[in-house]
């Protein structure tokens, strides 16, 4: 769940109240938290996810909707980095950066790297996601 006190701290720093939605969005993908999704999506919000296919805002919400008896396995941790964040415009900002999720395969931790884009947008209820687009990390090796 979002910490709106410490977001209304962070209003005065775009970049830190993005980092910190986007971190907060991060850690919904492994609670299953449809609530935060709610919040920080926008109504138009669209994805692109990691195989190709475009999911909208409902399609991405649907996805993650299932009873904790039923949901698959999330990663046990995640990590962000290399954060570059630019405001093209004072309501709208691109962001990248990289994650990295730690799950465990065959008994071992794995890590499965993402570069990941998003497009945020100012609005009266405050940044809302817009596009986001999610990009295997290949290993060179």
């Amino acid at each position: 769940m979002l910490n709106f006190a410490l977001l209304a701290i962070l209003t005065a720093d775009p970049e830190a109240e993005i980092k910190s939605l986007t971190t907060s969005y991060v850690q919904a993908t492994l609670d299953f938290d449809l609530k935060t999704f709610d919040q920080v999506f926008h109504t138009e919000y669209m994805e692109v996810s990691p195989v190709g296919s475009v999911d909208n805002r409902a399609q991405i919400i649907k996805s993650y909707d299932y009873p904790p008896e039923k949901r698959p396995p999330a990663p046990s941790s995640f990590a962000l980095s290399e954060w570059l964040i630019k405001f093209p415009t004072p309501d709208i900002a691109t962001l990248t950066y990289k994650q990295v999720y730690t799950l465990t395969r065959n008994g071992q931790p794995t890590e499965l790297p993402l570069r990941i884009s998003a497009t945020w947008i100012k609005t009266d209820a405050g940044w809302k996601m817009l596009l986001q687009q999610l990009t295997p990390i290949r290993s060179r090796t």
